[in-house]
């Protein structure tokens, strides 16, 4: 039941992302819709870590915020900006640390 919440979770998570990317993406110089998404993801799960029970936090913490800030996409968008300019790469990467 556990890794059925999850990958619910986590399916919900991961269309929010592509809708923020798609949103606030566009033609900025920087990946403002995932830089978005990790910083809503990370304060939530805050929240989910403190006070919801076990198979809510399944589902919204370890699904819901794991499919909505991954790493993966952070990555590719960071390749993706060294490949165009390194100074917004650089500064995308200390951004989010």
């Amino acid at each position: 039941m556990t890794a059925l919440l999850v990958a619910l979770g986590g399916a919900a998570g991961a269309a929010v992302r592509f809708r923020l990317g798609v949103r606030f993406n566009g033609r900025q110089p920087m990946p403002l819709g995932t830089l978005a998404a990790n910083v809503v993801a990370a304060l939530l799960l805050g929240v989910f870590a403190r006070s919801a029970g076990e198979q809510v936090y399944a589902l919204l913490g370890v699904g819901f915020c794991g499919g909505l800030s991954t790493y993966s996409t952070f990555a590719w968008e960071t390749h993706s900006l060294a490949t165009v300019n390194r100074v917004h790469a650089l500064t995308y990467q200390l951004t989010t640390i």
